[in-house]
């Protein structure tokens, strides 16, 4: 059985100086939203792909409701911003995300997250 892991955590949200997640300290670090992109592969193998989150607070997103009175999202809540904190919960759902193979996994994870490749079929020529 394959395992998945947590490789890197990344930003290229732009409310982040140089993109640097482990330094970011948001002005409330109890009202935040923040867009992470966590590359996850094969535990203890090469190569991963992108899954991204929006990470946000529970108190920024009561701000922040939809004009439709509905959203779709595949995001993370977090009682306050702590980078350990959400590199542990990824972490942890990785431990927790098994499969025979890589594509199983990934696939899994994609329920929760935005995978760069969801939706990916291979190019046929005719």
């Amino acid at each position: 059985m394959l395992l998945a892991e947590l490789k890197a955590l990344g930003t290229t949200d732009m409310v982040v100086p140089n993109y640097d997640l482990r330094a970011w300290r948001p002005e409330q670090p109890m009202r935040f939203r923040v867009y992470v992109e966590a590359f996850i592969g094969p535990r203890g193998q090469p190569g991963e792909d992108r899954f991204s989150f929006d990470v946000c607070s529970p108190l920024w997103f009561a701000d922040h409701t939809s004009p439709r009175g509905f959203e779709f999202m595949r995001m993370i809540v977090m009682d306050r911003w702590s980078y350990p904190i959400l590199e542990r919960a990824i972490s942890d759902l990785c431990l927790r995300t098994t499969g025979p193979d890589w594509d199983t996994i990934a696939r899994r994870l994609a329920m929760l997250s935005d995978w760069e490749f969801e939706g990916y079929t291979e190019f046929q020529s005719p």
